[in-house]
């Protein structure tokens, strides 16, 4: 089963040091075990553009459909075994980035 997995963070301070680090050895340990699929930092909503080409309206806009502080800025694709893997491993991601995850199973 394949999971995606949104870093949720609501403050402006980019990850410290040894967050860094922790996020890093949590890559390691999911490489290792042959869950990660990929994993990426995002820019803010600020690099966002919205389109809306329903009907053909043709409707382009700047910035992200998110309008709260609260925001994505990075996830993580993962293989896992069954959901109670993927709350793990959620659970892990969340300690070792010092953020919330959110959880989701991919189509």
């Amino acid at each position: 089963m394949r999971f995606i997995l949104f870093v949720i963070d609501d403050g402006l301070e980019p990850a410290s040091p040894d967050e860094m680090q922790a996020i890093g050895r949590f890559n390691d340990g999911l490489r290792a075990n042959g869950q990660l699929l990929m994993a990426e930092g995002i820019h803010s909503g600020a690099h966002a553009t919205v389109f809306d080409n329903r009907h053909n309206a043709g409707i382009i806009r700047d910035g992200s459909h998110h309008t709260d502080a609260a925001r994505y800025t990075g996830f993580w694709l993962i293989e896992a075994s069954d959901d109670v893997q993927a709350r793990e491993i959620a659970l892990g991601a969340s300690l070792a980035c010092n953020r919330r995850v959110e959880l989701r199973l991919l189509l």
